[in-house]
Parts: structure tokens; sequence; C-alpha cells
């Protein structure tokens, strides 16, 4: 590969990551508003709410550029996973408790 092209070649991938990070910021505070909204009190997410959010965080990773993002994004959705797992566990034993 010839210099000239190795610039090219980074620039192309500095190209898709700027794009890629406008598109997630914009979509982000739509997804933050759909979960938050106005208010000043933030619920606290449901088990279905965190299957979502381990949902979008792998499509983040299937149109990531680079294997860094790629494999931040599948980590990220298998935390939500396992927090959605744990949400299950805790919420039977936290209503018998009332």
């Amino acid at each position: 590969m010839q210099l000239g092209s190795k610039m090219v070649a980074a620039r192309l991938r500095t190209l898709c990551i700027q794009r890629k990070s406008f598109q997630t910021r914009e979509q982000n505070v739509g997804y933050r508003l759909k979960f938050i909204g106005l208010r000043k009190e933030v619920p606290m997410p449901t088990a279905q709410d965190l299957i979502e959010r381990a949902r979008m965080f792998e499509e983040r990773a299937e149109r990531a550029c680079d294997p860094i993002s790629r494999q931040h994004y599948r980590e990220m959705a298998a935390h939500y996973r396992s927090l959605s797992v744990e949400h299950q566990e805790i919420k039977p034993e936290h209503e018998s408790a009332h």
C-alpha cells in the first residue's frame, strides 16, 4: 500500500466515524427523551427498557466501522442484558416483601 492510499484510507475511516458519531448523538438525544421525558424525576427502567437498550447497542455494533467500537458496543449490550436479568430476578423478591 502506498503512502497516498494509506492517507486516503485513514481519511475515509475518520469520515465514517464522524458521520456515525453525529448520527449516534442525534439518535441518543431522541432516545433519552423518549425514556426520560421532560420530568425531573427519572423512573427506574423496566426489564423491557433494558432489553431495548441492549438491542440498540447490538445494532450499533453491527454498524461500527472499527473493531474497537464494535467490541465496546457488544460489551454494552451484554451489560444491559445482564441488568435486565438481574432486574427480573429482583422484582419478584421486592414484590413479595410488600
